[in-house]
């Protein structure tokens, strides 16, 4: 098996014999909204679940999964996802206050044309923004950090660069501040960038505790980007 089948692989669709999916928990329109985004071809299964949980441990946010469609959604590692909302779903809910972008296997694809769309409507509407790995493509294919710093898996950003030459790539930083949109590192370091995230949402104590929660020991208050 080639590299390239492998990958493909890792996104391969489950069998169709699926149980139907729960509906998402009741919506409080008390707390505001964090949401995970998933491609209509999967996404990256540490990029997208674990932002989910931090952000969940917190218990101040609803917190959804959403995407083009309410349908089992590939993400690495053999798991299949069903959004609990898709996109149209979530215009009838106040807008988002967090919108997190995994990293999805089709970038610089034409079937990320309706989540490149939404996040362009959400960013309009001042909504902050949290990439992980190389979820920043996708917000550079968006134009979203053009002229901006942003950061993505160490392995990604020569090819970022050569295909994104308008965003300031920063190489060596686990993640990148510039107020509106955080962008992170890959793998562990969407941990700390979600930390971060929370910390300015919600303040330092809810960031410790949900650190504690999902036993991360290596949480301190971090430098925005210069």
């Amino acid at each position: 098996m080639s590299a390239t089948d492998a990958f493909a692989a890792r996104y391969a669709p489950g069998p169709e014999w699926v149980t139907p999916a729960l509906a998402p928990a009741p919506h409080d329109p008390a707390k505001p909204t964090a949401v995970v985004v998933v491609g209509a071809r999967g996404a990256e299964v540490s990029d997208t679940l674990v932002p989910y949980q931090i952000l969940a441990e917190t218990g101040r946010f609803n917190v959804y999964t959403v995407g083009p469609e309410r349908r089992p959604i590939p993400l690495t590692g053999g798991l299949d996802l069903v959004p609990d909302l898709t996109f149209d779903d979530l215009a009838d809910l106040a807008a988002p206050a967090l919108v997190v972008v995994p990293a999805l296997p089709d970038l610089d694809e034409p079937t990320t044309a309706p989540v490149i769309a939404w996040l362009r409507t959400q960013a309009e509407r001042g909504t902050q923004l949290l990439s992980i790995c190389n979820g920043a493509g996708i917000l550079a294919s968006a134009g979203l950090v053009d002229g901006r710093p942003a950061t993505a898996h160490w392995m990604r950003l020569r090819a970022l660069e050569s295909a994104h030459p308008q965003v300031w790539w920063v190489h060596g930083q686990r993640f990148v501040d510039d107020g509106d949109v955080v962008s992170t590192a890959g793998i562990l370091s969407g941990v700390d960038g979600t930390l971060h995230v929370v910390e300015r949402l919600l303040g330092p104590a809810a960031a410790r505790d949900a650190a504690a929660a999902v036993g991360w020991r290596h949480h301190a208050t971090a430098r925005r980007h210069p």
